[in-house]
């Protein structure tokens, strides 16, 4: 521990902050600015993609629907089947509760969600960079991935995600980074609880970001022990442990009335016992996702652009390690430097959304300079930023490990290859300018190139979810649930939900299959069984059979099947490559009412609906 008195310290500070080693003073009217402009980026680019953020079959209709049951008053994992902790669809029930049933409820929830945790990043950002390079990183987090839609379907971003639990515990998990960074700079004791309690709560959410927060907490637990000793470090591991087990212990007490105390323990640790339970790194829809299924290939393409964007600044890099005048070291120089790279690169066509695939070989390689910096760290000031970079990088690292192999910013990277995208950005904007300014260089020549290339890779980055959005110029549901299509899609479930809603009682349910969910949700009609999928995967893990039992135990009022390619989990068409028999047991017992579009569930057609009766049903 540093034993230099306040005046030396304050002294030091000043120094290096002359020098470009630490932080400018923080002032109120800088960050408070910082923040207002990112606001008004978030305003930008929801407006922008007003209402396109779901996806109207898949995933984001399973969310609003659990959460609705949940606040009709419904059980999770007893009246609705559920993969993943507790937290979120309580969470989103609570939320109908107060501000009522609707997608509106859950865009506005959402929306303050990514604003609390574009906050904290920019504030844990700023503690261990400057303000500058905190501010472009959350711009990248507003433009890139809060609102992105690089792919035909929605659910890939913060304000409709495929899965609440995602950004939750990013959330969560980031309140814990804050509070670490308290403890490291000689808060009280209770803030190492607090840290604990954050990573309890994200125990509630997905193993993934449960795992990366993990041990991402674990290091700071070992680092300060070294520093404080036995006596504070006994104290702030019981904190910090006792925070972590109360969330858990609450909700299994909370849930035993009406799951039982076994129920209520496998509720709690589903995911776990998901991940344990199923082989799902065998399945070629994970596989995929993960880049095993061509590892050769996707090692080549993330060496590959890993190289291409350090040759890319390379000549940035050496001008500013050459030019050592103090001319060069001027703010203006930024933006000449800024518009040289942009005039270079401008000529080539980017595939910036491969970019990304050198993400874990960057993020890696900082955890480990993050960590040899905490171990050769001088002084306090010095530690505490160190610490703090090594934790976000050890969870961008962990983070990654779903896609490890094929690291991307769509689909499921945009909440996984967050963390590591930010903190690349801070990097090239901030911490390699520094050190270049601590060694005597030019930090405002590589500083300007790197704003250039982050420009470029927004606009590149804009231009495709400006094409997805431009598809989606048709309104579709009610006031509260309102959500913009395709024109052809708007049409089609359209009258989909017109003719269930007349066919229908407010009670009767409602089976969609094999995903659309969505539609329960929008005309209030309830499930008649817990499963809401029928894709492959969904039949694998809970059984045909048992499918088929619900179904037998309680009949749907009607039934809608959707036409809809599961060949990303294995298998194509419901009925005809898997779940053979559920559909004829279906059309054994119900009767076609009507078709609207093209016949469902068959090769070489498009879109379309059929919509089933029970044949004993009498109108």
């Amino acid at each position: 521990m540093s034993h230099a008195c306040p005046e030396e310290d304050r002294g030091r500070g000043r120094l290096e902050w002359r020098r470009g080693l630490s932080n400018p003073p923080r002032t109120w009217a800088g960050n408070a600015l910082a923040l207002a402009s990112l606001l008004l980026i978030g305003i930008a680019m929801a407006a922008w993609t007003w209402r396109t953020w779901p996806d109207i079959l898949i995933d984001f209709g399973r969310e609003a629907y659990v959460a609705w049951r949940l606040a009709e008053g419904e059980v999770l994992h007893k009246d609705v089947v559920y993969v993943s902790g507790p937290l979120s669809p309580y969470w989103n029930a609570l939320c109908f509760r107060l501000l009522g049933i609707g997608l509106d409820t859950l865009f506005i929830a959402n929306a303050a969600a990514l604003g609390a945790l574009t906050v904290i990043w920019f504030g844990l950002l700023r503690r261990s960079a400057d303000r500058l390079g905190a501010w472009v990183a959350c711009a990248v987090f507003l433009t890139l991935f809060a609102f992105s839609q690089y792919v035909g379907i929605g659910n890939y971003n913060y304000m409709a995600p495929y899965s609440h639990e995602l950004p939750h515990g990013l959330l969560l998990a980031s309140l814990g980074f804050l509070c670490w960074d308290r403890v490291a700079r000689g808060a009280g004791l209770p803030w190492a609880g607090a840290a604990g309690l954050a990573l309890g709560l994200v125990a509630l959410t997905k193993i993934e970001v449960f795992a990366a927060a993990a041990l991402a907490n674990g290091i700071p637990l070992f680092a300060l022990a070294r520093r404080d000793g036995a006596g504070p470090t006994r104290a702030r591991c019981l904190l910090f442990a006792i925070g972590l087990v109360l969330p858990s212990v609450v909700t299994t007490l909370a849930l035993s009335g009406s799951l039982g105390l076994e129920g209520s323990l496998r509720a709690v640790s589903v995911g776990w016992l998901r991940l344990f339970g199923d082989d799902l790194v065998s399945l070629p829809f994970y596989q995929r996702g993960l880049g095993s299924d061509n590892l050769g290939a996707n090692l080549g393409l993330a060496f590959l652009w890993a190289a291409k964007i350090v040759l890319l600044f390379v000549p940035a890099f050496a001008a500013a390690t050459l030019l050592h005048r103090e001319p060069f070291r001027r703010p203006w120089i930024a933006f000449v430097s800024g518009g040289l790279m942009a005039a270079a690169i401008a000529p080539f066509e980017i595939a910036w959304l491969q970019a990304a695939r050198a993400l874990p070989l960057f993020a890696v390689a900082g955890l480990v300079y993050a960590l040899r910096r905490v171990a050769r760290a001088r002084h306090d000031t010095e530690r505490t930023t160190a610490l703090l970079q090594a934790m976000l990088f050890a969870f961008a690292t962990v983070m990654l490990a779903k896609i490890f192999f094929h690291a991307r910013i769509y689909q499921y990277g945009f909440a996984l290859a967050l963390p590591a995208a930010l903190l690349l950005v801070t990097t090239l904007v901030s911490w390699i300018p520094t050190r270049l300014e601590q060694r005597g260089g030019s930090g405002a020549v590589f500083r300007g190139a790197a704003l250039a290339v982050v420009l470029m890779a927004i606009l590149g980055h804009l231009q495709i979810t400006a094409r997805y959005v431009e598809e989606k110029s048709s309104r579709f549901g009610g006031v509260d649930d309102a959500i913009r299509v395709a024109p052809g899609l708007a049409r089609v479930l359209g009258s989909t939900l017109e003719e269930v809603q007349s066919r229908t009682g407010a009670d009767e349910p409602l089976a969609v299959l094999p995903e659309g969910v969505m539609l329960n949700f929008l005309a209030r009609r309830p499930l008649p069984t817990p499963y809401f999928s029928f894709n492959p995967f969904e039949v694998l893990i809970y059984g045909e059979d048992n499918m088929i039992q619900a179904f037998e135990a309680s009949p749907p009022a009607a039934v809608v099947l959707i036409h809809h390619d599961t060949s990303e989990h294995g298998a194509r068409f419901l009925g005809r490559n898997y779940a053979i028999e559920l559909l004829a047991w279906i059309r054994e017992h119900y009767r076609i009412v009507r078709q609207i579009g093209d016949p469902p569930l068959e090769p070489g057609t498009r879109f379309g609906v059929q919509i089933l009766e029970s044949r004993h049903r009498r109108r």
